[in-house]
């Protein structure tokens, strides 16, 4: 994980949502948190994607299922980005996600 957050790009984030701590306890205090939301030590982006497409088939999910669709299938997504490594920028992929929440699916499939 420590690799992963000393991206400058990262850091530039982090500095956004807390400006008082410096770049070494913004990572501490985002690991903290990946740890007690059950993600952890494996936590990061293992490249960065174009995520349009999961963008597209998050707001699709609430089209089709509202708010509560919309948190699992952002969930998903985040969970595939972060935890699991997979490229949510390949159909396959988001493919994959809608089929864990039924209701996106048929979104999925009425917006290609």
């Amino acid at each position: 994980m420590a690799e992963v957050l000393q991206d400058p790009v990262v850091d530039a984030a982090l500095q956004q949502c807390a400006p008082d701590m410096s770049p070494t306890e913004n990572r501490v205090r985002v690991s903290e948190i990946a740890a007690a939301e059950g993600i952890g030590p494996r936590w990061g982006a293992a490249w960065r994607a174009n995520s349009h497409d999961a963008h597209r088939l998050i707001a699709l999910a609430h089209q089709s299922g509202g708010s509560a669709l919309q948190n699992a299938v952002m969930e998903e997504a985040l969970r595939a980005h972060f935890v699991d490594a997979l490229d949510i920028a390949r159909p396959d992929t988001l493919a994959a996600i809608a089929r864990r929440r039924p209701s996106s699916a048929s979104a999925t499939r009425s917006a290609a």
